[in-house]
């Protein structure tokens, strides 16, 4: 006992130096890489730059922020027993983990979303401008808008906000309420879109019913 407690007096000052290398580290990697995805957006919005730069700095940050946990988890090995870190190992890394794949997930349903939703909404805009301004309908029409709207939309929906509705989503899922999935960027967009798309198709429809 008194050899274990002076082998832990000896390991106590490393062990709060990992513990403050370990925040440093996950607040300069959190902060490198949000900066890192908005430094590629906007270098995507003015060149146009394939997103693979991105998508290698996003993994690599994800991989140093994994690899941090696997060592400190090695480390707090040593001062729990088998129940104490099995419990501490599922409740900090397995329920994380479980939330981290569901807002990857969710992120490529996202930018579906986003991009059906894009193409709807631009589609009853079309039709509305074609309905409100007849004499545009030669430049309004499907094959020429949908050729010079086609590469917007896709740009728009594939733009590198991965990291962004990452912690978006991740943050709002661990409250499972109606408000709070309501209010939340990804949803309320998708309720704004379904909304604007709504009202717009039903307003050409009541206008072509009454021309009738």
């Amino acid at each position: 006992m008194i050899l274990f407690s002076s082998f832990f007096f000896y390991l106590f000052p490393f062990f709060f130096f990992f513990a403050f290398l370990l925040l440093f580290s996950f607040c300069f990697v959190i902060f490198f890489h949000v900066f890192f995805s908005y430094a590629c957006t906007l270098f995507l919005f003015f060149f146009h730059f394939p997103s693979l730069l991105y998508c290698f700095f996003s993994s690599f940050t994800f991989f140093f922020l994994s690899v941090s946990f696997h060592y400190f988890f090695i480390f707090s090995s040593f001062f729990l027993d088998y129940e104490q870190f099995f419990f501490f190992l599922f409740f900090f890394l397995l329920i994380p983990s479980f939330f981290f794949l569901f807002a990857v997930f969710f992120s490529y349903v996202r930018t579906l979303f986003r991009f059906f939703f894009f193409l709807f909404s631009f589609t009853s805009i079309l039709f509305l401008l074609q309905f409100l301004f007849r004499r545009l309908r030669t430049f309004f029409s499907f094959p020429s808008f949908f050729s010079v709207s086609f590469p917007l939309l896709l740009y728009l929906s594939s733009s590198p906000s991965f990291s962004l509705s990452l912690d978006i989503v991740s943050f709002r899922f661990l409250s499972f309420f109606p408000i709070t999935l309501l209010f939340s960027s990804p949803f309320f967009l998708i309720y704004l879109h379904c909304f604007l798309s709504f009202f717009l198709f039903s307003l050409l429809h009541q206008t072509r019913e009454k021309q009738k």
